[in-house]
């Protein structure tokens, strides 16, 4: 590999780890919430956004690796 590719690999690597690292939370949060009876339309607006923050987190991998990687 040549040392600018491999600079770049090492960035998206890192990058990716630390989108991961941001997932990860979210998953947590997630399931603090998972038996939890939904009262009233914030708490599943709440839900919602913490799916959505996910996906956006996975989806931010993926454009990440290719735009560097192509």
């Amino acid at each position: 590999m040549t040392d600018r590719f491999s600079q770049k690999i090492y960035r998206v690597v890192s990058e990716v780890k630390e989108e991961l690292a941001n997932i990860d939370a979210l998953v947590v949060e997630l399931k603090r919430h998972h038996n939890a009876k939904p009262e009233n339309s914030f708490y599943l607006r709440a839900v919602a956004s913490l799916l959505h923050d996910f996906y956006c987190g996975a989806e931010r991998i993926f454009v990440r690796i290719a735009e560097e990687l192509n």
